[in-house]
């Protein structure tokens, strides 16, 4: 049995619009391994909002 890791369906958001962790922690200023301490913690949906709207801008933006 595969254990569920917190914030999973974000990282998914991420990985389907082929934007890695690192673009969005270079995108917001703070290191990768930040980013990743970061999603461990359950996020509240003003904060999922913002992710899905970081993805999407660096996405929409093809950086």
């Amino acid at each position: 049995m595969k254990v569920k890791q917190e914030n999973q369906d974000l990282r998914d958001y991420a990985r389907m619009r082929k934007v890695a962790l690192w673009q969005i922690a270079a995108h917001l200023g703070i290191h990768e391994m930040t980013l990743i301490g970061r999603l461990r913690k359950p996020y509240d949906d003003a904060n999922k909002k913002a992710f899905k709207e970081t993805v999407d801008s660096i996405n929409f933006a093809g950086e």
